[in-house]
């Protein structure tokens, strides 16, 4: 039972590989070692293999395992397997796995990810805070720098149907383990007291906004397993099941943004593909090309699992769900605060709003990478004194970028525009489009700080390939 890429993504082999990430997630609950031990076994079992074939001009392996690893993301964190596997690895291994591919690729890099890192690249060189370290570069550079260099490389390459089946399920497995360890780590409904703000008791001791932000895509994933019939469980009661409880434990956390994003991916998904042709339809109807009949009965189970989720933790809550879905906060409930956009936004349009200040303070170069969380302090209306993590990318871009930043974000809605249009000519490009949607809505509320928005957006990339006549590889 090696895992081998080949042998994790084999439909024949789900349920085993299901069971091996669920029982993975749940040791990790109260012990990190048996993630270190799986994950360096993954690395022994894959790398070579994988490297050996890039050479050959076969991008498939490299795509899988990539994806593989930064989707166990989450579950060094919730784990606390540093130093053995840092907390940050997702970055780290898409920058120095990427760079070896374009090195080895035979294929000339794409022009749109050379100019994506001449856009971010200045800014790392100052700091007029004069007060960034080494986690403000890693949080702020690392994943833009990572996007940039992805695009150079995926941007040469076209997705197969298959390749876009097997790493979606390959991303699914570890966040298994992340709802298995999460699920483990909360305690009893009773005891807990929810307030009207993202719950850590339900979120594995973690980020509540970085564990929503998984629990949502695996939501998303796994509504896709039973709309495209894929099985990744092996069964289809068992994707159900799955999707049942990541739908109940991504509200449990009382963070929005993952279940927002989840929604808005899988709507995107079944819209898009009622109006989307299959690529050989499309080659063979021409210009003219047919729509799809609207698959209404997916919908139909989504919205009521969602709802049967919804209601369920609702009544356990003691109605606290729906009051946090309305924008209420303890202030607004109790009666000494006033319900407004920020509040409504858990503070994210003041962060918005101050961002623009700094920019508008810099608006050529901004402020420089890691300079905005203390920038932003001499503009906290309160007098405040808080170092505010960025949480939307565009509005980091435009404060620590200046104008490069625009255009760094330009081209990332580009990618979306061409992802879109060229949805008929893709594999699976109604999925694509839906993965880029769920990238761009979670940049809005996690920023770039999950490997989510980074890794997407580097497929999507793959829309900017010319069409090929040549053997897809």
């Amino acid at each position: 039972m090696k895992p081998t890429i080949q042998n994790i993504s084999d439909p024949a082999q789900a349920l085993k590989w299901t069971i091996v990430h669920a029982v993975i997630g749940a040791i990790s609950a109260f012990t990190p070692w048996a993630f270190i031990l799986y994950f360096y076994l993954v690395l022994f079992f894959n790398v070579k293999n994988a490297f050996s074939v890039l050479k050959k001009g076969n991008i498939i392996l490299f795509t899988l395992l990539v994806g593989y690893l930064q989707s166990f993301e989450q579950v060094a964190r919730v784990s606390k397997s540093f130093p053995y596997v840092p907390s940050e690895f997702a970055k780290y291994v898409s920058i120095i796995f990427v760079i070896y591919a374009i090195s080895v690729s035979k294929r000339k890099s794409n022009p749109m990810g050379i100019a994506m890192l001449l856009f971010i690249t200045p800014a790392i060189f100052f700091d007029l805070s004069g007060q960034r370290g080494w986690a403000e570069i890693v949080n702020h550079f690392l994943s833009p720098f990572a996007v940039s260099l992805a695009v150079m490389l995926w941007g040469g390459y076209r997705p197969t149907e298959l390749m876009i089946s097997r790493l979606l399920k390959l991303i699914w497995l570890p966040f298994v383990s992340v709802l298995v360890s999460v699920m483990v780590k909360t305690p009893e409904l009773e005891t807990l007291n929810f307030n009207l703000e993202g719950n850590s008791a339900t979120s594995g001791g973690a980020s509540t906004n970085q564990i929503s932000t998984i629990l949502g895509f695996g939501m998303f994933l796994s509504f896709y397993s039973l709309y495209k019939k894929e099985n990744f469980s092996g069964y289809r009661l068992g994707d159900m099941a799955i999707f049942m409880l990541f739908s109940l434990q991504t509200l449990l956390t009382f963070s929005r943004g993952g279940m927002i994003g989840g929604v808005l991916a899988i709507l995107v998904m079944v819209f898009g593909s009622a109006v989307t042709a299959s690529p050989s339809a499309a080659a063979a109807l021409g210009p003219e090309k047919k729509k799809k009949g609207f698959p209404v009965i997916y919908l139909v189970v989504g919205v009521i699992l969602l709802f049967a989720a919804f209601t369920i933790v609702d009544q356990l809550t003691g109605g606290k769900l729906s009051l946090r879905y309305q924008g209420e906060t303890q202030g607004t409930v109790g009666g000494y605060a006033d319900k407004d956009i920020n509040r409504f936004t858990s503070g994210r349009s003041g962060i918005v709003e101050d961002d623009i200040k700094i920019w508008l303070d810099n608006p050529v170069l901004g402020g420089g990478i890691g300079s905005s969380p203390y920038l932003r302090m001499k503009y906290q209306a309160d007098g405040g004194d808080f170092y505010i993590t960025p949480h939307i990318e565009l509005s980091r871009l435009l404060a620590e970028h200046g104008i490069l930043g625009i255009g760094y974000f330009v081209l990332i809605i580009y990618i979306g525009i061409r992802t879109w249009f060229r949805r008929n000519q893709l594999p699976s490009g109604d999925v694509l489009f839906a993965l880029y949607v769920l990238a761009i809505a979670t940049s809005f509320h996690a920023a770039m700080r999950t490997f989510v928005t980074p890794f997407l957006i580097s497929i999507c990339a793959m829309s900017l390939s010319k069409p090929l006549t040549r053997k897809i590889q």
